[in-house]
């Protein structure tokens, strides 16, 4: 038998009542410790103090960037000769201007980045052998461009065209077209021709800045030069396939040789052969000189099949 339900009497009337549903008693809610409400307080305006300062430096910074005092003004160039200085200084002038929108100013003394501007202009100017950006530190808030201009040396002739000639300096770099500079300024005569090495940053204006023969052009002067000291006036050279080229001689005859070849070593051996009683006198019939296999030399008179 289950134990009887506990009554509730109304002392005020006597009258039992039945006990309190669950639903109806009610649980008073924890009390909050005072403390710790002020603690909770505190820390959001904190947080909304250290935002709002962020958010103030922010937008001074942004304002400092772009203020007159700490932005490069105007732009000078130095050093330019046969490229335009108002050319370069237009150049540099929209460069700033494009990396100016955003939210550090592109012109900005401690932003600004000198190498990529450096690296731009040798792109896009091929004329220019080396660039140096600077501050003007006389009047502080001035960019300085200074700029290296490459030298003529000789003229490389595209295949493709046979008549279309440009510029190289001694290095073999193209950089102009040939009609730009008299054949007085150059400072030789050669003409080179063959395919160009393409080198390693982007070309945008192909074939300005690609290099005529890659490493071996200093090599293939060099035999020029030995030859010149040799009494042996050579016109220019061709590269052929492989590692062959062919040296083309002012008394009407041609040599072919290889890279692998020394260049003192292929004048000297040029020298003997052509002062043996075969070939003395003879230049003038010669079609060609095959100096490719050390020191057995085969040469072809005009006209004739090939001896050794």
């Amino acid at each position: 038998m289950s134990p009887p339900k506990p009554r509730l009497v109304d002392l005020r009337g006597g009258r039992e009542v039945p006990p309190p549903r669950p639903r109806d008693v009610r649980v008073p809610p924890p009390r909050r410790s005072a403390l710790r409400v002020r603690r909770r307080k505190l820390r959001a305006v904190v947080t909304a103090a250290v935002c709002v300062t962020l958010l103030v430096l922010a937008y001074a910074l942004h304002v400092i960037s772009y203020s007159d005092r700490f932005t490069y003004r105007h732009v000078e160039v130095t050093g330019a000769n046969n490229i335009s200085a108002p050319l370069i200084q237009k150049y540099v002038e929209d460069k700033l201007a494009e990396s100016s929108v955003g939210y550090i100013s592109g012109r900005n003394i401690f932003a600004f980045d000198p190498a990529s501007l450096e690296s731009a202009i040798m792109r896009d100017f091929p004329r220019a052998k080396g660039v140096r950006v600077a501050r003007d530190q006389a009047l502080g808030n001035g960019l300085v461009v200074t700029l290296t201009e490459r030298t003529p040396f000789a003229l490389w002739c595209d295949s493709g065209t046979g008549t279309e000639c440009f510029l190289i300096d001694e290095t073999g770099v193209v950089f102009a077209p040939g009609e730009t500079a008299a054949s007085s300024s150059l400072a030789t005569r050669y003409v080179f021709a063959g395919d160009l090495s393409t080198s390693s940053a982007p070309l945008s204006n192909a074939p300005y800045g690609e290099v005529f023969a890659g490493e071996h052009f200093s090599a293939m002067v060099e035999l020029l030069k030995n030859l010149h000291d040799a009494g042996i006036e050579a016109l220019g050279a061709r590269l052929e396939s492989g590692s062959d080229f062919t040296v083309s001689i002012s008394e009407g005859f041609y040599l072919k040789v290889s890279h692998e070849e020394d260049p003192q070593t292929l004048a000297k051996n040029l020298l003997l052969i052509l002062s043996t009683e075969a070939l003395k006198d003879k230049r003038g019939d010669l079609e060609y000189v095959d100096l490719r296999f050390g020191n057995r030399v085969y040469y072809k008179f005009k006209g004739q099949v090939q001896a050794e």
